[in-house]
């Protein structure tokens, strides 16, 4: 390129320039360019007043898109982008809004005085119960074991699921709460103060001058003394099978838990509260709670759990057993301390010898201090074991023979080795109360305990279509009404709590102590065997 060629395109590049210079507008209405030397005077904008363009638009009648048809609309010169403000659409200006809208400020929010808190914050706590979330029995965590969720490091036996907020006072359209009185040797776990709340309670205000309270949690090691108390249990009024209880469920994989469903009182049953009590609060609770009774007044029942029981277990089927027979007295759970899995067989058996002591001790209390005019005993499993020791001990020494309040004697599945209750059969003749034995000869879990017991046949087991057959004990054969199933611990062997006729037949031999069985239920055939006679359930 020669000399003149560079000439013309630097004077072509400059004359460009120079034109940019010169000043322009973009299409968003800002000017670009050098500012120029002279001011400019900008361009009024026009004040739209909203009342007076309402009115030129009554005047003048509807346009054409408003329906006005051949009415002819003269259209006003569409303005500039750079005559029309451009507002921030996240914060609207004042100087756009009418002149009363932008006048107006928020008022200010006002504040509580410090009564008026302490007020509310009571209302609130009495509303809810003040049971902290993810708390067991609404234990308050140390300040070692705080975390985010405030759930307390507990051993695996007292691991409960996060609760879905606190729970409501016991008048809730999802679920009732049912009062469980409870005795146990077991030995206490953990420990702490109660709110004023949970004294405040429908049920725990029903006695005036009630004060010891103090939440309790419970494990699987043996105590050296009897310990009493109340739990507070929500049903959910949804509709359930009888005999169900509904948990939340704990999703596993490969032993490992990796989800637990969150516990909800209008799904579930709940222990809403665990508090432990002297004896003087104790009797005056119950005695309250007793007083509001209509179809069970003056009844009450203690029910001892079995083998593999955690005390909630003990605490949630005594709470359903109720429930489903629509049992209004007082309901007792006596809870000896079970290892609560399958491999404490042993371990079991050795308590409940343990415990038999702190068990006649809690009977005497309920016979000679309660209010109850008839004390029943409905015993599972390996607790038979303790009510036949407890009132019919091999030596005969120190039977409950002077409690003359205790009336109907009920041994389900009773996982105890029939030639010991045979060897009692004496002082069951000569006892005053009733026996009633519901035995299954499809039970998996008494087979599984007769294998562990070098094939020995327990009292609750039928072979070969006989079951144990004692004078005074009333047997019902219910072998007939189980299905047959793979040999699986636990298969047929709570039939006594999820069975709806069962559950009623309990409940009238409590109430009336009608006898023999076939009188409170014709589906109870008699049957004859060895001189003596048992009762056999008719499936047609």
């Amino acid at each position: 390129m020669g000399r003149a060629t560079k000439a013309l395109a630097a004077a072509g590049l400059l004359a460009g320039l120079t034109a940019c210079a010169s000043g322009t507008t973009t299409d968003t209405g800002q000017f670009s360019g050098a500012m120029p030397t002279k001011a400019v005077a900008a361009r009024p904008q026009p004040q739209r007043d909203p009342v007076r363009r309402r009115e030129e638009r009554t005047a003048r009648g509807p346009s054409a898109s408003e329906g006005g048809g051949a009415i002819e609309v003269a259209k006003a010169a569409k303005p500039t982008r750079a005559e029309v403000p451009v507002p921030d659409p996240r914060k609207p200006s004042p100087e756009t809004l009418p002149e009363k809208v932008a006048a107006i400020e928020p008022a200010p929010k006002p504040q509580p005085t410090a009564a008026e808190a302490t007020k509310a914050e009571a209302a609130a706590t009495e509303r809810t119960g003040s049971i902290p979330v993810g708390t067991r029995h609404g234990l308050q965590p140390s300040a070692k074991y705080r975390t985010r969720s405030a759930f307390p490091i507990m051993t695996r036996s007292s691991r409960r699921p996060r609760t879905r907020g606190a729970f409501p006072t016991s008048d809730n359209p999802r679920f009732r709460t049912f009062p469980i009185f409870w005795a146990t040797n077991r030995g206490v776990e953990a420990s702490g103060s109660v709110e004023r709340a949970v004294t405040e309670d429908r049920i725990l205000s029903r006695a005036d001058g009630v004060k010891s309270y103090e939440r309790v949690s419970f494990g699987s090691k043996r105590g050296d003394a009897l310990t009493k108390g109340l739990a507070l249990v929500t049903v959910p009024k949804i509709k359930r099978e009888v005999g169900s209880i509904p948990r939340p469920q704990i999703f596993t994989l490969l032993g490992v838990t990796i989800r637990r469903e969150v516990e909800d009182p209008g799904k579930h049953f709940t222990i809403r509260s665990l508090v432990r009590m002297d004896d003087a609060d104790f009797l005056k609770l119950a005695a309250a709670n007793l007083d509001e009774a209509s179809n069970f007044k003056g009844h009450c029942f203690v029910y001892v759990h079995g083998y593999r029981n955690t005390f909630d277990d003990a605490i949630f089927r005594a709470a359903q057993v109720a429930v489903d027979m629509n049992f209004d007295g007082n309901a007792f759970v006596y809870s000896w301390p079970s290892q609560g899995n399958v491999a404490g067989y042993i371990a079991d058996r050795d308590a409940v010898d343990a415990s038999q002591p702190h068990f006649q001790k809690f009977l005497r209390f309920l016979s000679d201090e309660t209010t109850c005019e008839q004390v029943h005993v409905l015993a599972h499993s390996m607790g038979t074991r303790l009510v036949v020791d407890a009132f019919f001990p091999p030596s005969g020494r120190g039977a409950l023979h002077d409690l003359d309040n205790v009336g109907q004697i009920v041994l389900a599945s009773p996982d105890i080795d029939a030639s010991i209750l045979r060897s009692r059969a004496e002082a069951i003749r000569q006892s005053p109360r009733t026996v009633t034995l519901y035995a299954n000869g499809r039970d998996d879990a008494l087979q599984w305990s007769k294998t562990a017991a070098a094939g020995y046949v327990r009292a609750g087991d039928v072979v070969d279509g006989k079951p144990l057959v004692i004078e005074g004990i009333d047997t019902i054969d219910l072998t007939p009404m189980s299905d047959a199933t793979w040999v699986f611990i636990g298969a047929n062997h709570n039939e006594y709590a999820e069975r709806a006729h069962i559950l009623q037949d309990i409940a009238l031999l409590m109430k009336d102590g009608v006898r023999p069985p076939a009188k409170r239920f014709p589906i109870y055939a008699v049957q004859s065997l060895d001189g003596g006679k048992f009762w056999r359930y008719v499936t047609n």
